[in-house]
Parts: C-alpha cells; sequence; structure tokens
C-alpha cells in the first residue's frame, strides 16, 4: 500500500473489525513507520495552461442543441 483515502479512524475501525484491536493514535504513526501517506488530490496542469479545456463543455452544449432540436418523441 503506497496511499490510502481512509481516515486513521477508519483504518483502526477496519484492524480492529479485523481481530487486530488498535487505536486511532496507533494508526496516525503507522503510515510514516512504512512509507505510506494519505492521498491528496493533485492537479496536473493549472487550468489556464490545459489545451482543450472548454472541449467537454462545447461537445455537451452541441448534443443539448442537437437533442432539442429533434424535439420530443411521442
Amino acid at each position: 500500500m503506497i496511499w490510502t483515502p481512509l481516515t486513521a479512524t477508519d483504518l483502526a475501525a477496519q484492524l480492529t473489525a479485523r481481530g487486530h484491536p488498535v487505536s486511532t493514535h496507533i494508526v496516525d504513526h503507522l503510515p510514516a513507520a512504512h512509507a505510506c501517506r494519505r492521498r491528496k488530490a493533485q492537479k496536473s496542469l493549472p487550468r489556464r495552461e490545459q489545451e482543450d479545456r472548454d472541449e467537454q463543455f462545447v461537445t455537451t452544449a452541441r448534443w443539448t442543441r442537437e437533442y432539442l432540436d429533434r424535439g420530443t418523441r411521442s
């Protein structure tokens, strides 16, 4: 395990449920001892540098226009 989205409380609860009773305090120290870390959201490129960042919105608008132009089917 390299990272986890779980909190120390969640990890402690899961370990306890699996027969390894442990406190949240101990779980807080486990990642550092085993080269693990909490997962953090990361952005690879800032929006202003992202090419075609509006493409999804243009495509969705086109699909919406096409759908509405067809009218409703009975």
